[in-house]
């Protein structure tokens, strides 16, 4: 897998947690559609290093989006550019550190679940309001 540069998972139903620790180190785009019984997600852990682009859509069960402890932050996620969420209602936090990632220019999604989104602090959602867009 060290190859992969686009990795795209439709329709899993039994995926709950997307691998820890599983290491793509050319992977510059990931989207994950349609994975109902999808809780976790945890990318933040330095195994996607060149990764620009992440689209989560149809995610029913999704509630959290990890990273390594101190959250997302330019050492392990240097080059996110995009994120996308589409119908993932149970997520209602973002990663912390999000706002720090310095090449993030834009995150499109629905405006009612940007509107129920809780903060991890005023900064945060100063910072990451002005990367929103409505889709």
């Amino acid at each position: 897998m060290s190859r992969l540069q686009l990795l795209v998972i439709v329709n899993c139903p039994l995926l709950e947690r997307f691998p820890r620790g599983m290491k793509m180190p050319n992977l510059k785009e990931l989207q994950i559609t349609m994975c109902n019984q999808l809780m976790e997600l945890d990318i933040g852990s330095g195994s996607y290093p060149l990764l620009e682009s992440l689209t989560l859509d149809e995610l029913n069960k999704l509630q959290s989006i990890a990273g390594s402890r101190s959250g997302w932050n330019e050492s392990t996620l240097s080059e996110l550019h995009m994120v996308e969420f589409v119908d993932c209602p149970l997520l209602k936090k973002l990663p912390k550190g999000m706002e720090k990632l310095s090449r993030l220019k834009q995150i499109n999604g629905e405006y009612e679940w940007w509107k129920r989104l809780t903060w991890e602090n005023n900064e945060m959602k100063t910072s990451l309001s002005r990367l929103f867009m409505i889709i």
